[in-house]
């Protein structure tokens, strides 16, 4: 076992180099969460299952939010996501319950 011994200003060089290398190799790493990754449109229509042009579409109508940079376009996965989310329809389970719990609240 060995113990080294460093005065509190060497340890603290020692801790801000490590937390800078940490930060560098998360910045290369990019977010943690999968949904603010970054998408291409081809990457876009896998994960709608649409094709490439209906994306390309889609976004110039103003369906999709994106983002454009020269010629390239993008989209973040997890407004995508919350697109899909937008679109859903509610079931009639659903439906009943929510009639269900409004129908009660005439106190």
């Amino acid at each position: 076992m060995m113990i080294l011994n460093f005065d509190s200003t060497e340890f603290a060089k020692i801790v801000k180099e490590s937390l800078r290398e940490v930060m560098k190799e998360r910045e290369l790493k990019g977010p943690e969460t999968p949904t603010e990754q970054l998408l291409t449109a081809k990457d876009a229509a896998k994960l709608l299952d649409l094709t490439v042009p209906t994306i390309h579409n889609k976004a110039s109508k103003g369906e999709l939010p994106h983002m454009r940079r020269s010629k390239r376009i993008y989209f973040l996965r997890s407004e995508l996501i919350e697109y899909l989310k937008v679109g859903r329809k509610k079931s009639n389970d659903e439906i009943e319950r929510e009639a269900y719990v409004k129908g009660g609240d005439d106190d």
